[in-house]
């Protein structure tokens, strides 16, 4: 009979520690596909605004080197 609880014991601590430990594996990879799509829109937003920035001051003789650098133009 004891051994019986014992394992009944054994098998009700795995089942909680494998509750315990399994991941939202759905919800983990909305988030990450979600941070992916959050931080192209703003490479795409970057990449606008330099094609507007970069022709506008080098046609005022700006040299846009530095902010190129900086940017990663």
């Amino acid at each position: 009979m004891q051994v019986y609880a014992r394992l009944a014991e054994l098998e009700m601590r795995t089942a909680k520690e494998h509750l315990k430990s399994d991941l939202d594996v759905k919800g983990l990879k909305a988030q990450v596909l979600g941070r992916i799509e959050t931080l192209e829109e703003r490479d795409r937003e970057r990449e606008e605004i330099l094609s507007e920035i970069v022709p506008a001051m080098e046609a005022r003789g700006h040299d846009t080197q530095a902010l190129k650098a900086v940017v990663g133009g």
